[in-house]
């Protein structure tokens, strides 16, 4: 199971923003990633199953199960 951490670049393209408005101190983006382009604008954690499980990746809202992603 992939779950969305709260990270995104809705507002502007390759401009990643926590939904609560935090500064990003920290990141752990997997290899080539984030890549996806404009389709691309949430930000999910792979899980235990995954080949890089903790690693993050960016994915289209609508291809995963998240809440609505705010735009801050």
């Amino acid at each position: 199971r992939s779950l969305w951490i709260g990270l995104n670049d809705r507002q502007t393209e390759g401009t990643f923003r926590w939904a609560n408005g935090a500064p990003i101190t920290y990141t752990n983006w997997d290899a080539n990633e984030p890549g996806g382009g404009v389709s691309e604008n949430a930000v999910h954690i792979y899980g235990p199953l995954h080949g890089a499980p903790g690693k993050w990746n960016d994915i289209s809202e609508f291809n995963i199960d998240l809440p609505p992603v705010p735009i801050h």
